[in-house]
């Protein structure tokens, strides 16, 4: 008897189709309580760990609350804590828990906690703001703060130019083109594309070292 292929009539409706982790954490992130939605989302916008005291003061609640929030997150094994010389600091279990966090929040809110935190994280680094303008770059570019985030977005470049970080340098400085272009200072603007223009050809990356040249003329 000849073998043959059997093809039959089958519903793709049926089909169970394995859910993403970000999906199976997003379902997980909507069923949170408002309180422990809030101090979760905090700290998703800073993208790093969060030393505790300075967590509390980028969130409005009184210390039983905000304790209390912690401790339940970290029951759910969403934040972890661990000292560092006697200070505790959180950070999130898993990153895509702290993406699902960020992308599910709502623009105005977004542009709000990074300000605040941008502003705190000024008054902290109050006497050496020059020594950290890649965070404060981060918060102002994302807070709606354009004339905060076009300084610190030079002033990390130029760090980062300094340190041979090349990639990191073009990013801060292409996030400054915009921001130049709008206050139509064209001096600036041109030693930003003289930056970029050097930066790429020193990460042998020529093609967009000419594309920067043909923006630039």
């Amino acid at each position: 008897k000849d073998l043959y292929w059997s093809l039959e009539k089958f519903d793709f409706t049926e089909l169970q189709i394995p859910r993403t982790l970000k999906g199976v954490l997003s379902e997980r992130v909507k069923q949170f309580e408002p309180d422990l939605l809030y101090i979760a989302q905090t700290l998703s916008v800073f993208n790093r760990a969060v030393e505790i005291g300075f967590l509390q003061k980028a969130l409005p609640k009184q210390p039983e609350e905000f304790l209390s929030g912690l401790n339940s997150l970290q029951k759910m094994e969403i934040l972890k804590a661990e000292k560092e010389n006697a200070t505790e600091f959180y950070f999130f279990t898993n990153a895509q828990i702290r993406e699902v966090l960020y992308e599910q929040m709502e623009p105005e809110l977004k542009l709000e906690m990074h300000r605040t935190i941008g502003l705190l994280l000024e008054d902290l680094y109050s006497s050496n703001r020059r020594e950290h303008p890649e965070e404060l770059a981060y918060h102002f570019n994302n807070s709606g703060d354009k004339k905060k985030a076009l300084s610190y977005s030079l002033l990390a470049g130029r760090r980062s130019k300094k340190i041979y970080a090349n990639n990191e340098a073009c990013k801060f400085f292409e996030n400054a083109l915009p921001l130049l272009e709008q206050k139509r200072n064209h001096k600036a603007e041109s030693r930003v594309y003289q930056n970029l223009i050097e930066r790429s050809q020193r990460m042998g990356q020529f093609d967009l070292a000419i594309q920067k040249f043909e923006e630039w003329e």
